[in-house]
């Protein structure tokens, strides 16, 4: 389910609220799933990979674009996700629009 603003083949063309970034796994897909369901029910437009995507739109690209045209990042943050290349970048993508708001303690959110 895309809950998003109107976009074309390859450009979001309107902000959405959230961009929602998580772990390729199940337990982690599930929830994201869930969240994503949620606020679309209650109004609130969200960016996902998987329902967000067009075919054979450039992935990083397209990423770059959603995480630059939504108002918030919405991260479910995992044991895997702490690991994965995808969501450290993801994670800077935000922390590059504004240093202040992200802190990074993955030591502590690991433990």
């Amino acid at each position: 389910m895309a809950c998003l603003p109107t976009h074309s083949r390859f450009t979001i063309t309107a902000r959405h609220a959230g961009f929602l970034s998580y772990a390729h796994t199940p337990a982690d897909e599930r929830l994201a799933f869930y969240i994503e369901s949620r606020l679309c029910a209650a109004g609130v437009g969200v960016w996902m990979d998987t329902s967000s995507l067009n075919a054979g739109q450039p992935t990083r690209q397209a990423i770059q674009d959603a995480a630059a045209g939504s108002d918030h990042g919405v991260f479910i943050v995992s044991p895997l996700w702490l690991t994965r290349d995808w969501t450290e970048w993801e994670l800077g993508l935000f922390e590059a629009r504004d240093p202040g708001l992200v802190r990074r303690r993955a030591s502590e959110i690991a433990q």
